[in-house]
């Protein structure tokens, strides 16, 4: 039903509506973690990134004749990442006819800042998807690279005692399998990294690519309490971690649990990205561009874990 204001009330709502005026910043890019782990080093000039990557040479006994003139050569492989995506956002803004919805310069240009800033979430979200997709479609060269971990099923599990007991199992047993493979990492091992060379890295250098559900599942409760008492050694803690909500996936399954990879492992980077605009003087409208062109891929010397969970343990295991 139509409401009849007075001359007042008419005239203080539509000084409220205007004087109230704010913008509903719902953009907050800083919080895309997945976007800054990955973000790497940007090629301002030509068209792609060359890695080179190199085994380790053998150890012989100290010859008895001369091998002065012998041949031992490197074992080297090469990987490109291309510059092959171009991509641009445009939006058009006509300031002139947007005048009639503010009370003043200020709060037109807050609203026009903003709107500018939506070409640069949409540009965000698109890398934030190509990432995720990244993720989802990679898959580890060598059999080692992929840890199967028995778990329980806690779905339908009811009595608490025995969710307790299988939850806490489950943590107990992904605790195992990463300590292990943390321990690998920091000694010499050639089965982590796609090209099956030997090495060392710092466990430092590690990012943790886990879905929600092993967040919630096992980090939070029992895992997170361990994690930060005696109980587990500072050496074995990752460098940092990144959580993806698990339907944003879709080749990794419910029983995907995460990546342990090298911070170098999944990366992108720009070769440019730059904002233009055009007045059209006969419609006053200023068109936006927001052009950005980037390589991302998966660098093959780098190692990755794929920790996966085979959930074959029943409730009649914990009687």
């Amino acid at each position: 039903m139509a409401i009849t204001l007075n001359a007042n009330l008419f005239l203080g709502a539509l000084s409220n509506l205007i004087c109230y005026l704010d913008v509903a910043d719902v953009l907050k890019l800083d919080s895309l973690k997945l976007n800054k782990v990955c973000k790497k080093r940007d090629v301002k000039y030509g068209d792609s990134i060359l890695f080179r990557s190199a085994d380790i040479p053998n150890v012989t006994n100290m010859p008895t004749t001369s091998t002065l003139l012998s041949v031992v050569l490197p074992t080297t492989k090469e990987q490109v990442l291309s510059v092959s995506k171009y991509k641009s956002v445009q939006l058009t803004i006509n300031e002139w006819l947007m005048r009639g919805a503010f009370d003043g310069e200020y709060a037109m240009s807050d609203f026009v800042a903003y709107l500018m800033k939506t070409m640069r979430a949409s540009k965000e979200k698109y890398i934030f998807d190509e990432l995720v997709a990244l993720l989802d479609g990679y898959t580890p060269t060598n059999a080692e690279q992929t840890i199967t971990i028995n778990m329980f099923n806690t779905t339908g599990l009811l009595d608490p005692a025995q969710l307790q007991m299988a939850e806490t199992y489950n943590t107990n047993a992904f605790i195992k399998a990463l300590i292990k493979a943390q321990i690998k990492l920091e000694t010499p091992y050639n089965k982590f990294n796609d090209d099956t060379f030997t090495e060392i890295v710092s466990n430092d250098d590690m990012i943790l690519f886990s879905t929600d559900n092993l967040e919630t599942n096992i980090l939070v409760d029992t895992f997170a309490k361990l994690f930060n008492s005696d109980k587990i050694a500072k050496e074995f803690k990752y460098g940092d971690s990144v959580t993806i909500p698990q339907d944003l996936f879709t080749t990794l399954t419910s029983t995907f649990l995460c990546y342990l990879a090298h911070r170098e492992k999944f990366q992108y980077g720009y070769a440019f990205s730059v904002a233009t605009s055009f007045f059209d003087a006969s419609t006053l409208n200023t068109n936006n561009w927001l052009h950005f062109a980037y390589y991302i891929g998966v660098v093959n010397a780098y190692p990755c874990i794929k920790f996966i969970a085979d959930y074959t343990l029943t409730p009649a295991a914990l009687q």
